[in-house]
């Protein structure tokens, strides 16, 4: 039986995601099978990325978080939700990014140190904190919402790999497993851990 120690799990961000790799069963072979299936993977990305925002289109009250500035974009912002669509530029910039956060992911899972920062730098530029006037608290319902979306997705997409089946099935679980290692500590997320951190300075501030 693994000792773990319960302190570390939340002042060592790094401990904690190998925490969560081990319990859900991320192992050495799912890394290698990911690096090996990854080129494969991101041409099928975009139409991903696609099925992701037109979910979130599905709901208003996910629309209008798109309001919001991202860091990073410089071009002209929609305010109204009747000329929003997935075309939009605020939208094509964040699909773009997400589509570099995949790909990012996928060929950095094997080097969980080397990950973690660029996790950090996610949660702070889905904060949007510029000033804490400006602070936009995220709504982890959405996120986890969107997840299992995701997870369920990502499964489909393994499948146009056309993978023999016993490499498809530990394909497919390979990839979900990635996933929720990045963004899930079952029921706490990873990244919505690191967004807390960066949240809780900011809300103390307003009591």
């Amino acid at each position: 039986m693994q000792h773990v120690e319960r302190s570390k799990l939340y002042t060592d961000v790094i401990y904690r995601v190998k925490f969560v790799a081990a319990l859900v069963g991320f192992t050495k072979e799912d890394q290698a099978l990911v690096a090996e299936l990854a080129p494969k993977i991101e041409p099928l990305l975009p139409a991903f990325i696609d099925a992701v925002y037109t979910q979130m289109f599905q709901f208003d009250i996910l629309a209008e978080s798109f309001f919001n500035r991202m860091q990073g974009f410089d071009g002209q912002v929609v305010y109204k939700l009747e000329n929003l669509s997935i075309n939009s530029e605020q939208i094509t910039f964040r699909r773009s990014m997400l589509l570099k956060y995949f790909v990012r992911s996928m060929r950095s899972m094997s080097d969980f140190e080397s990950l973690i920062p660029y996790l950090d730098w996610v949660a702070a530029v889905r904060l949007s904190i510029h000033s804490k006037q400006s602070f936009i608290p995220i709504e982890f319902i959405h996120c986890n919402g969107l997840l299992g979306f995701m997870s369920g997705e990502l499964i489909k997409l393994v499948a146009q790999l056309h993978l023999p089946h016993h490499k498809m099935t530990k394909a497919q679980a390979a990839f979900t497993r990635m996933l929720w290692v990045q963004v899930c500590g079952c029921p706490l997320t990873i990244l919505a851990a690191l967004i807390a951190q960066r949240s809780l300075p900011h809300l103390h501030s307003h009591h």
